[in-house]
């Protein structure tokens, strides 16, 4: 079955089987390892992509319901200038995430901040229990989520 969606922000095309997922799209495929396909039951995190500007688990994507859809991975976001507000606001807090988590928890603080929310102390680790990982505290994380939302609502106060 031949699939057409906007990925990264580029018109793309594959041709997949009806029962494969988003995430094994995306990383075999497309050759995208910044999505790791984990635990395959949408609870690790691993394979978080944004889906417009919503997290989504890839692994719970079935690959023929991509049609018309937006997909963004880490490769992609890179690309914006809200990654660089979100490493500034990590690198402040003193946070180094794991090559398995980093994307995802990029991604998941990506989309609070491009849905417009201004999320309090419970929404951010809401935030950060999404995405599995034992690498960092959540105190420190929450430190870096938060000095990133300072910046980017700083920025456009300007």
């Amino acid at each position: 079955m031949t699939v057409n969606f906007l990925l990264n922000g580029k018109e793309t095309e594959v041709n997949v089987p009806p029962g494969k997922k988003l995430s094994h799209v995306l990383h075999e495929d497309c050759g995208l390892r910044g999505v790791h396909p984990g635990c395959g039951r949408g609870r690790c995190g691993g394979c978080l992509v944004l889906d417009g500007k919503n997290p989504v688990y890839s692994c719970l994507i079935p690959a023929f319901s991509l049609r018309g859809r937006q997909i963004t991975t880490i490769e992609g976001f890179v690309q914006t200038p809200l990654f660089g507000i979100i490493e500034k606001g990590f690198k402040r807090a003193g946070v180094v995430l794991c090559d398995f988590c980093a994307p995802a928890r990029v991604l998941s603080l990506g989309a609070l901040i491009l849905q417009g929310r201004n999320p309090d102390s419970a929404e951010i680790r809401e935030q950060i229990d999404i995405v599995k990982c034992p690498c960092i505290g959540p105190e420190s994380l929450e430190t870096g989520i938060q000095i990133a939302l300072e910046e980017h609502y700083a920025r456009e106060r300007r």
